[in-house]
């Protein structure tokens, strides 16, 4: 697993720079060599943040964890991580059997974010490009991902999807029309 460290705001010793990564790499025993992972650790208010992320073939897992110490940040957000991957450890293992495993592009999923101009309520663009896949598939990865909404092509009619987290705990999805 190749994992990339990264601050914002902040300074980072050496030993939480090593602690960080071999936390994280202690989850390789779950993905292959080319999966990444990257910390973001910052400070914000004196409240220490933890935010972890996985990259394996097309799926994200993330965790953030906040904490009044960094490093029992890190331990809790990977322990959300690992929770995470295993919720979905058997979904993954049969779709990926019945298809095999692809290896997929990583610069598809580069994600590019610029900043924006407050005076126009946008505070960050991100741009992608989507990828087919089925409502199921779509639900799994918001979930992983820990958002309440995600946007995908269906797969079944080639449509931008957007899929949503309801407050009564169900889904909800949006279908465009061209």
């Amino acid at each position: 697993m190749k994992v990339l460290v990264r601050t914002k705001g902040t300074e980072v010793t050496d030993p939480l720079r090593d602690y960080a990564e071999n936390k994280l790499q202690s989850m390789e025993k779950y993905f292959d060599e080319e999966t990444e992972g990257n910390v973001l650790l910052r400070v914000e208010s004196g409240v220490h943040i933890a935010e972890l992320t996985v990259h394996f073939h097309s799926y994200y897992l993330r965790a953030e964890q906040r904490s009044e110490d960094m490093y029992l940040s890190i331990d809790k957000a990977l322990e959300n991580l690992e929770r995470q991957y295993l919720k979905h450890k058997d979904k993954l293992d049969r779709k990926h059997r019945a298809r095999g495993v692809k290896k997929v592009n990583q610069d598809t999923f580069q994600v590019d974010s610029e900043p924006i101009v407050e005076d126009e309520g946008i505070i960050r663009r991100k741009s992608f490009q989507l990828k087919p896949m089925t409502e199921e598939e779509a639900i799994m990865q918001m979930d992983m991902l820990g958002h309440t909404f995600f946007v995908f092509t269906n797969a079944a009619n080639g449509n931008v999807n957007v899929i949503y987290s309801r407050n009564d705990g169900r889904y909800g999805i949006i279908e465009s029309e061209l």
